[in-house]
């Protein structure tokens, strides 16, 4: 049986790729390689994909010059904000908040 067989079973619209395998990208060729190959797999079933954890400008770049339209979440583009924050962010535009806005650890 095959896993790969639930992606379509359960109408999947987004894969997710783990923080971890991003944090290591960088520094481990083969993490890079499965990252390109779960990008190359959600542009050959028309699903996006999400990187989670991007923390710095290098771990965008890498994922960006893979050449697919994935979306990308983590410290690098914001901290954690309250919802109404993160809503009035988006209304004007902005991805990072003020030094101010941000929260503390919970």
């Amino acid at each position: 049986y095959s896993s790969f067989d639930y992606v379509r079973k359960y109408q999947i619209d987004h894969l997710k790729i783990a923080q971890p395998l991003v944090d290591r990208a960088m520094q481990e060729p083969d993490r890079a390689a499965a990252i390109s190959a779960i990008m190359g797999l959600g542009r050959a079933l028309g699903i996006g994909v999400i990187a989670a954890g991007v923390e710095t400008e290098e771990q965008r770049v890498l994922l960006s010059s893979m050449g697919s339209h994935s979306e990308a979440q983590g410290f690098y583009f914001s901290e954690p904000v309250p919802a109404d924050r993160a809503l009035a962010l988006l209304r004007q535009g902005k991805l990072r908040p003020t030094e101010t806005e941000t929260l503390t650890a919970a």
